[in-house]
Order: structure tokens, then C-alpha cells, then sequence
């Protein structure tokens, strides 16, 4: 059975059957084999004249056997104990508190209850993260059971998967200079951690200005300075191996450990052009952050020397960064260039990664088209001054 050996105690005979009465029970899902051969004097034979003897036999054997619910994984998790069966419980055959035993400083104060095929019960205190915790269960009335009615078989020193740790952060947003860390579990509000534990990871220095709590569930860290949108990429970074008394915890005291998250930022706050110029046929716009892929034109236009040059399409660059412009006509060296944008109406609008929309454009850009050979600079007929850069452009962006 299974690859061990069942001593047979008993024999019964009825008839045409024999029953087997074995040392130790067989289980469900057992693969059950029954073997007979002649020994001594010992045999099986018919009621017949002729006595005929039975002959040996190796036979597997249908196992109609139920099992009792058995087992499949138990916990502990502060001061929760909750222990899976591998089939649905009675949930009106809830043991008592006095059934179980537990190791590991502490003891079952009550059992919360059944429910599918868990067990929920609850300790006097929680066992540290790191000690060994082991439950035993002695059924002492009823028992519990599972529809049917068989019973759960008493078991000793259950290892448990000690889970009791500290409040794990579930969610990290940035809005403007603030962070706002979201847990998954209440807060002790009385530890406040300081500001020097905390890193703030970007292409720039930020320091943390203040911590504090909002709410029970929430930490915020206000920043030095404003602006969380123009950095790609901010991480936020918690070190709880640092000589302080006051550490994230929960009401328990069960402390967070170290962690590293990515901040999603949700400033709302419109992309930023830092250069764009014309060459030849194609003009590059390049941006303060990632935009989304586009491949709709609309809503551009280009002005080269006070004629309109139509789009013939838009590309966005490998790293989202910036956008090409391909022209249906070339741009002519010297000649002052105007990009326009206006949102379109039906809602395409061109958005950074962040899903913020782009505003209305009307800038002067550089055009590096260059003379041909041997050329002079031609004289544009259009009086406005040529511009080398947006610079002074930005600069009067309120």
C-alpha cells in the first residue's frame, strides 16, 4: 500500500468472502495490493468433495475507503493561526480553545471558526518573526468534522509557517513633493520614524523634509523640493537596520523591514518641450519626460518663412523621449520656422506617460538646415527674426 506493508490480525470468513482485518488503516487515494500464496499447512480450499485449493494470487484492490480531512498547510500570522484541510469542514463542529496546544510562548485563546476548509484560530499573543511555532490537537468531544461526518484525527507538534512580520507597503504615490506610502495593516502612530532612514533615488539629490502619518494605514514624506513629474524614474527607499528607537511597526510592535519601491507619480502636470529644431524635411521636438508612442499627425502644423508645410506623419523616438516630424516639403536654410500644435477635438491628444495631456503650442525653433555649398544665406521675405533656440521662448512659459 503505498510501499509499506499492512500485518493482516484477523480473518473472517462469510461464504464466498473473506475479510481482512489489518494493523493500520488504509487512506483514500492508497493504492491497495493483496497477495496469497500456500504456506505449510496453512491454505484456502473450497466446500466440495474435492477440496480444490485456491491458487496463489497478486491482485490490486479498488479502494473505496473516505479519508478523514487531512492537513495541507498551516500559519501563523501575529496572533492568527489558520490551518487548510484538504477537503470542506462542518462548519457547526468548531472544537474548543482547550483542544490545542502551541509552542512557541504563547497559547490558543479561542477559536474564531470554520469556514470551507479552514480552521481560524486565535493566540493569546503573537509568537516572534522568528521562533518555531508548533500546534497539537487532542479532540476531546464531537470532534471536528467534515460533511460527512468523519472526523479530524488528532495530530502533535504541527509545524506552522510563522508569517508574523511588521506592515508590508503595498502602494507608493508621488504628488508634487510629496510621497505617500500606503500599508497593508495599521500603524503604531506613536513610531514616528525619523527623516534621516528614508532615500530618495533620482537622477537628483532630494532630501526628506518631514514624515508623518496620514491616517492609520498611510505614511507621508514631504520633499525638499517640488517637481516629482520631471524625474523619470524615483524610488523610494525605508533602511530599518539603522540604530533608532522609533521604527515602522504596528500596534503588536512587529517592525518593517528595509524595502525599496518605485513611487508612482501622479502629478498632474503638462509635458515640456526642452528643444526642438528643423532639418530639411523632418523636425524633432524632444521632451522634459517620456511621452506615449503616437502615430497620428493630427493636430500638428509647421510654418517655414510664413508658409504652411503639411505633416506627413509623426514618429515617436525608440526611448519615447522625443517625436519626429516628417515634412511633405523640405525646410529652406534660413528660413525662420514656427511648430504649432493644437489639441484635437475628438480626444487624440498627444500625453505623456504620466497620461497628461499636451497644451497648446506655438513656438519659434531652430532651423539647422544647412547652405548648400558655395551659397550665400538666403534672404527670407517674411520680416520676422529667425530663431536660434527656444531658450527665450521657455523662459516666458508662466
Amino acid at each position: 500500500m503505498n510501499g509499506s506493508v499492512r500485518t493482516v490480525e484477523r480473518i473472517e470468513l462469510a461464504d464466498t468472502q473473506i475479510d481482512l482485518i489489518i494493523d493500520d488503516p488504509i487512506w483514500e487515494g492508497d493504492v491497495v495490493t493483496v497477495g496469497y500464496s500456500e504456506l505449510g499447512t496453512a491454505w484456502i480450499e473450497d466446500t466440495g468433495d474435492k477440496k480444490n485449493k485456491a491458487a496463489s494470487f497478486r491482485r490490486s484492490v479498488v479502494n473505496l475507503v473516505d479519508s478523514p480531512p487531512r492537513v495541507v498547510s498551516a500559519r501563523v500570522r501575529g496572533r492568527t493561526v489558520t490551518v487548510t484541510f484538504d477537503q470542506a469542514l462542518d462548519e457547526s463542529s468548531a472544537p474548543q480553545a482547550s483542544e490545542f496546544s502551541i509552542t512557541g510562548g504563547t497559547s490558543v485563546q479561542q477559536v474564531i471558526g470554520v469556514r470551507g476548509k479552514v480552521l481560524t484560530l486565535e493566540l493569546a499573543q503573537a509568537p516572534q518573526w522568528n521562533r518555531s511555532v508548533r500546534l497539537s490537537f487532542t479532540p476531546l468531544s464531537g470532534g471536528l468534522r467534515e460533511a460527512s461526518g468523519l472526523t479530524v484525527q488528532a495530530f502533535r507538534r504541527l509545524q506552522l509557517t510563522n508569517a508574523t512580520e511588521g506592515p508590508r507597503p503595498v502602494s507608493v504615490i508621488g504628488i508634487e513633493r510629496t510621497i505617500l506610502i500606503e500599508f497593508d495593516e495599521p500603524l503604531d502612530l506613536s513610531r514616528r520614524p525619523p527623516r534621516t532612514v528614508w532615500l530618495i533615488s533620482t537622477r537628483e539629490h532630494i532630501e526628506v523634509e518631514q514624515v508623518y502619518f496620514a491616517g492609520r494605514w498611510m505614511l507621508g514624506l514631504d520633499l525638499s523640493e517640488p517637481g516629482l513629474s520631471d524625474r523619470e524614474d524615483v524610488f523610494v527607499t525605508y533602511v530599518s537596520n539603522l540604530p533608532y528607537r522609533t521604527k515602522i511597526a504596528d500596534p503588536d510592535g512587529y517592525r518593517t523591514e528595509t524595502f525599496t519601491l518605485m513611487v508612482r507619480n501622479i502629478t498632474e502636470r503638462p509635458p515640456e518641450i526642452v528643444q526642438a529644431f528643423a532639418r530639411r524635411a523632418l523636425v524633432r521636438v524632444e521632451f522634459n519626460q517620456r511621452m506615449r508612442r503616437v502615430n497620428d499627425m493630427q493636430g500638428f502644423a509647421v510654418e517655414a518663412d510664413g508658409r504652411e508645410i503639411a505633416v506627413a506623419r509623426v514618429r515617436s523616438s525608440r526611448d519615447d523621449w522625443s517625436l519626429e516630424l516628417h515634412l511633405t516639403e523640405a525646410v529652406t536654410a534660413g528660413e525662420p520656422v514656427t511648430l504649432k500644435y493644437t489639441p484635437p477635438a475628438d480626444g487624440r491628444v498627444l500625453r505623456d506617460a504620466s497620461d497628461n495631456p499636451m497644451g497648446e503650442l506655438d513656438l519659434c525653433i531652430e532651423n539647422r538646415t544647412p547652405l548648400p555649398l558655395g551659397a550665400e544665406k538666403p534672404q527670407a521675405e517674411n520680416t520676422a527674426t529667425p530663431c536660434e533656440s527656444i531658450d527665450a521662448h521657455l523662459e516666458t512659459v508662466p
